[in-house]
């Protein structure tokens, strides 16, 4: 007997999460972007994390087409960003208007502020369920240290972490 979606998604959301910004370039070099908190790391060797979202996200087909993205770990101040990349009446390209960002050397967009960038090649794209999940092999990573943004029972809160040293590679 399957388990009702309203109390699935109850469960879950008893988990708490970071937040994120996956941000990637269309085609004509514009930054797009959305709010994605379902996201793991896969592997150490080779490294390797994955996201998912909705295949009835707007921007569902033009993700899928991408070859690269960033994924972009929020800090706690920056929970209107978050609310900002998710919200439905901006689309994704036009949620980057006003917004602090730099372009990484391979050219997707890397938010200001950030506790972590992420910045990768797509390797693997599944559907599964309502969803489609995208295997990412990081190409370059920055670490910077400050509280996380988190997301529980649908609110969003911050837990003191303690300041990390700083990370690069790539």
């Amino acid at each position: 007997m399957a388990v009702r979606p309203d109390l699935f998604r109850q469960a879950m959301g008893t988990f708490a999460t970071g937040v994120t910004i996956v941000a990637w370039c269309r085609d004509d070099g514009t930054p797009a972007g959305m709010t994605v908190n379902a996201l793991t790391s896969v592997s150490l060797e080779p490294t390797l994390l994955l996201f998912c979202i909705d295949r009835q996200a707007e921007s569902h087909a033009e993700l899928r087409a991408a070859a690269r993205v960033a994924v972009n770990v929020l800090a706690a101040e920056q929970e209107a960003l978050s609310r900002r990349f998710a919200s439905k009446s901006l689309g994704p390209a036009e949620r980057f208007r006003g917004v602090e960002w730099d372009r990484s050397p391979s050219g997707v967009p890397l938010l200001r502020g950030a506790l972590a960038h992420l910045d990768g090649r797509i390797v693997q794209r599944e559907e599964v369920g309502d969803h489609s999940i995208f295997l990412v092999e990081p190409e370059a990573v920055h670490v910077q240290g400050g509280r996380p943004l988190l997301f529980y029972r649908g609110t969003y809160g911050d837990w003191a972490a303690r300041p990390a040293g700083r990370l690069s590679s790539g």
